[in-house]
C-alpha cells in the first residue's frame, strides 16, 4: 500500500522515511488556522516574536 499524504509531506520535510508512530522535527514553512481563536493566537505569536 502507498504512503498517505501526511507521510509524503513529512518524508520530504524531514529528509528521511517516516511511518506512523515516528516522532520527527521539521521546519514549518506555512501554518494555517481555521477557527475563531486563530486570530488571537497569531497576535500572541507576533507579539512574542518581537521580544
Amino acid at each position: 500500500m502507498g504512503l498517505t499524504l501526511t507521510e509524503k509531506i513529512l518524508n520530504r520535510a524531514s529528509g528521511k522515511s517516516v511511518s506512523p508512530g515516528d516522532v520527527v522535527e521539521i521546519n514549518v514553512d506555512l501554518a494555517a488556522f481555521h477557527d475563531l481563536t486563530g486570530y488571537h493566537v497569531v497576535e500572541v505569536m507576533e507579539k512574542n516574536e518581537h521580544n
